[in-house]
């Protein structure tokens, strides 16, 4: 249910219209440009990209070795959904923006889109402060009813947690400077979970 509900949204990732192309054959956002980190501009993609893609690659692995993304980078997947790795609290120093661009390059200019749980917080994320716990702040509401440890649900609206992703660097604007081509939704159903409901 989780992965059809993502699914059914992805359609919703943060990325970019436009209706030029550019010289690389990739539409030209001008001003929306992201630069990778050896100074290459990559355009955004605008959402008729994602129709195009009929093979895409899914993982999530905080600690992403070379290999595997030369493999990734090697592979005919069309779209590749990694984990913001720099958010978890062991791997601040991964040089992510260094992967998407390996990953985005060559011949296939592949999406490639960042994996953020946008209705649970995570106790592994930079964002996590010591003393979190249910209820304090308000917003964390319950374990995850799944098992996942580590992971709850989370009162959505509330402003506190919007901003740890739209606010003054957050982190929506740290995966766009890294240069994604947007985002993965995870927890979209967070509006349909009893703990969630009941606040």
């Amino acid at each position: 249910m989780r992965l059809l509900l993502t699914l059914s949204l992805l359609a919703a990732v943060a990325l970019v219209a436009c209706d030029s192309e550019s010289d690389t054959g990739r539409p030209d956002t001008g001003s929306e440009a992201a630069s990778t980190a050896d100074g290459e501009t990559r355009t955004r993609l605008p959402n008729e990209a994602l129709a195009g893609v009929r093979s895409w690659f899914y993982l999530l692995d905080v600690n992403l070795k070379d290999e595997r993304v030369e493999q990734i980078a090697a592979s005919s997947y069309q779209m590749v959904v990694i984990d913001f790795i720099p958010s978890e609290v062991q791997n601040t120093d991964y040089p992510i923006a260094d992967v998407v661009a390996r990953l985005a390059g060559g011949e296939m200019q592949r999406l490639v889109l960042a994996y953020i749980d946008i209705g649970q917080a995570e106790d592994y994320r930079t964002y996590w402060q010591p003393g979190w716990r249910i209820g304090d702040p308000d917003w964390i509401v319950a374990i995850d009813p799944d098992g996942w440890e580590g992971n709850f649900p989370v009162a959505y609206w509330r402003e506190e947690w919007q901003s740890i992703w739209t606010g003054q660097g957050g982190y929506l604007q740290a995966i766009l400077d890294a240069g994604f081509d947007g985002v993965y939704l995870d927890w979209v159903e967070a509006y349909s979970d009893e703990s969630v409901l009941a606040v």
